[in-house]
């Protein structure tokens, strides 16, 4: 059995996040405060190969702008701001449509959604992935 001496803080609310199994079946981390969710990069593409099954793993972008950067819920570092969706998370074959959305990504650990981002990030990559059939 793993024992965990802390656990992983909200970079929001610096609160401890919560855990529950996620539709993938992996556990998933999630602020009660501000209902952010933190999951690794595996349950991200695990999610997005479930409702895009003919996509493969996206991509992020870098964004430029540092400014209002979030700590890593698991090693505490500065999290890239980075862009997904339409503009950011490139599916090969898909052209790139819209804005995106930015979220806050540790390469090493996961990515941070706010509160509705998880959302309206997996809704603009199926409506990228729709238009790209």
């Amino acid at each position: 059995m793993l024992y965990r001496d802390s656990f992983a803080q909200c970079p929001r609310c610096q609160v401890a996040l919560g855990n529950f199994k996620f539709i993938t079946g992996h556990m998933v981390w999630r602020c009660n405060d501000c209902t952010g969710i933190w999951m690794s990069p595996d349950v991200f593409q695990a999610l997005v190969r479930i409702l895009l099954p003919d996509s493969a793993a996206p991509n992020p972008r870098k964004r430029a702008d540092a400014e209002g950067t979030l700590g890593c819920p698991e090693c505490d570092r500065p999290m890239d701001k980075v862009w997904v969706g339409g503009g950011g998370y490139l599916l090969p074959g898909v052209p790139r449509v819209g804005t995106g959305h930015p979220v806050d990504r540790c390469k090493a650990h996961g990515t941070w959604f706010d509160r509705n981002e998880l959302q309206a990030v997996l809704t603009t990559l199926a409506k990228v992935a729709n238009k790209a059939e």
